[in-house]
């Protein structure tokens, strides 16, 4: 059915069909009509972030890692040259090169070093102008016993 054209029976079956296929905790009946509720990416991002930061190092690599996973290429990539994206999408570089940064260094503070070495090796190619992972990277190398390679 059309949104502007669909009669009660139909409307009520496609909400069900939704219900079904969504699960009922995201359509809610709400007057006059029903409501999506649907959680973004962004704010999924969000919450991991947060959660990592409030986490000491031995916890907070893996909701880092859950909130890095969720990144597939850049923010907003179709519109990121928009006038009206760029604020959007400059905080939301900024929040992932801040993620990669927390993980990085919760992995050096828990002992991996190595993984920590190869992450912020890749991060700082990206990024060649962010002082904050250029130290984590020497101290990455000392940890691991490479501090000849700074």
């Amino acid at each position: 059915c059309e949104i502007l054209e669909c009669s009660p029976g139909s409307l009520r079956t496609t909400v069900s069909r939704l219900r079904a296929s969504l699960g009922a905790d995201h359509v809610h009946t709400t007057p006059p009509g029903y409501a999506l509720v649907a959680t973004t990416d962004v704010a999924e991002f969000e919450q991991l972030l947060a959660e990592g930061r409030r986490a000491p190092p031995s916890t907070a690599v893996e909701p880092l890692e859950r909130a890095i996973a969720l990144w597939r290429g850049a923010a907003v990539e179709e519109f990121r040259h928009e006038p009206w994206a760029l604020p959007a999408v400059a905080r939301l570089d900024e929040l992932r090169a801040t993620a990669i940064e927390l993980r990085a260094e919760a992995m050096v503070e828990e002992g991996q070093a190595e993984e920590a070495i190869a992450d912020l090796t890749s991060h700082i190619a990206r990024h060649p102008l962010r002082e904050r992972p250029v130290a984590l990277l020497m101290q990455a190398l000392s940890a691991g016993g490479r501090s000849t390679e700074r």
